[in-house]
């Protein structure tokens, strides 16, 4: 561009030479003052227009996408493309400005004529009106190239163009009407989930040194959370979940939000195209979620309902991820904490926080033993009967196998979402089997049938 700008200089320069080597004083002649007077108008509102637009270009470097110093990728590429543009703006505006001074030559060529000047003048002046018709014809080409330049160059401009986040950045479903989801101070929240970030790692790194985490950096978390848990207030309730705790907070249309607002908060906001991307997976969601509603029945477990509402959630999770940049990825999740349960705020681990029982013992014997005590308790169903079912908890845990054993302290403390679907997975095949053996009705049953407790199974290691 700043080649372009030189060149745009040294043909004003020349023309400005040629004008200035024939021109007529203007006072000689009313005729003259009364045909150039729209020329020079042209001429002074060029002048002016090309004035604002320098000071424009000048605004530009101080933009707001200039926030505290930070230069994300995005921004970086926004204020390229908005020089670029101002740029191409003073480069039309000096074409113009040239063709009205081009423009002048001709009316001042018909002035001399109508004055009757001399011979030589008049050559001179239909040498220099010949000259100025050529390149008139030029920078009009020139004006059209650059138009669509121009053109071009706001198109990328919008497409770069981050949305604003600070009401609600993703729409779908119904939730632009809910005026607990719509009213939500998602600014507020955004810089609190933004703060818990590093705090989330740091804790995790804990836990996975076997070591409780700093007090001053739980209360931080504690701090920051606040703002959140006033968020989940406002919304229990009001949107749809089959969750005991926290499935609201675990909807796409909040998390999502979430995560629009901490991406803005850290000048790495969606931009038009990601919005639109996840407005289109937010619906596609609803549908999905629409239609496991309408197949569910009285005697559907409501273990059932959770998991199948975790996989949907943990789907829209997934869409999430895919459509951010690395970078908007990196802002959002330290990769250590992305899908474990209570740490990762953008997952349907934070559905889990009350739903797990884990049962720790030395053995896979032992292990098993623990488990049919819980059940017993948990489900109503005599010891006895439980052991005459032996094969179902053996396939039980055959399942869940590879999972006994975690490899690390974290796996077992905060699980990853997925490994917490196997267990469940795992768990409703072997209630199903039982319900079976055990010729259970609806009424033995029922406890089964409304536990929504996933029971974790774990070998301590020698």
């Amino acid at each position: 561009m700043k080649s372009w700008m030189i060149w745009i200089v040294a043909i004003v320069a020349s023309a400005g030479a040629l004008v200035g080597g024939w021109a007529i004083g203007r006072e000689q002649s009313w005729g003259y003052k009364a045909k150039t007077t729209k020329a020079e108008e042209d001429l002074v509102a060029r002048e002016g227009e090309i004035a604002d637009l320098k000071k424009e270009a000048g605004d530009l470097k101080t933009s707001l996408y200039d926030k505290g110093g930070e230069n994300s990728r995005l921004n970086k590429e926004i204020r390229r493309l908005e020089d670029d543009l101002a740029a191409a703006k003073l480069a039309l505006a000096e074409k113009n400005r040239e063709i009205a001074r081009l423009m002048k030559i001709e009316q001042e060529y018909e002035v001399l004529k109508l004055k009757g000047g001399n011979g030589a003048e008049i050559a001179a002046s239909e040498q220099a009106r010949k000259t100025a018709e050529l390149l008139v014809e030029s920078l009009k080409k020139e004006i059209e190239a650059k138009d669509k330049e121009i053109a071009d160059l706001k198109q990328q401009l919008a497409d770069h163009q981050p949305a604003v986040t600070g009401k609600l950045a993703v729409k779908f479903g119904k939730w632009d009407q809910s005026e607990a989801v719509t009213s939500a101070k998602w600014n507020e929240m955004g810089g609190a989930s933004r703060a818990m970030r590093p705090a989330m790692a740091e804790v995790l790194k804990a836990i996975s040194e076997g070591r409780p985490p700093d007090p001053a950096l739980v209360k931080e978390l504690q701090k920051h959370n606040a703002t959140l848990i006033d968020y989940y207030l406002k919304i229990r309730g009001k949107i749809p979940t089959n969750a005991p705790v926290n499935g609201e907070f675990a909807h796409p249309i909040t998390f999502v939000n979430l995560a629009a607002a901490q991406l803005a908060a850290a000048d790495k906001a969606l931009t038009e195209q990601q919005i639109a991307t996840l407005t289109e997976q937010g619906e596609e969601y609803e549908k999905r979620w629409d239609k496991l509603q309408k197949g569910y029945t009285a005697a559907t477990p409501q273990l059932v309902k959770l998991v199948d509402e975790i996989e949907l959630k943990q789907w829209f999770a997934d869409r999430l991820y895919e459509a951010l940049t690395a970078e908007q990825r990196a802002e959002l999740w330290d990769e250590s904490v992305r899908g474990r349960v209570q740490l990762d705020l953008y997952s349907p681990g934070t559905m889990l926080v009350m739903g797990l029982s884990p049962l720790t013992a030395d053995t896979r014997e032992l292990v098993r033993g623990a488990l049919l005590d819980r059940l017993a308790k948990d489900w109503g169903i005599e010891r006895t009967k439980l052991d005459g079912a032996a094969f179902v908890f053996d396939r039980w845990l055959d399942e869940v196998a590879a999972h006994l054993e975690p490899a690390a302290p974290a796996d077992r403390a905060v699980p990853l979402v997925s490994t917490v679907l196997v267990f469940a997975r795992a768990q409703l095949k072997a209630a199903a089997s039982l319900k079976e053996a055990l010729n259970l009705d609806e009424a033995g049953s029922k406890a089964m049938r409304d536990d929504t407790s996933i029971y974790l199974m774990y070998i301590n290691k020698k």
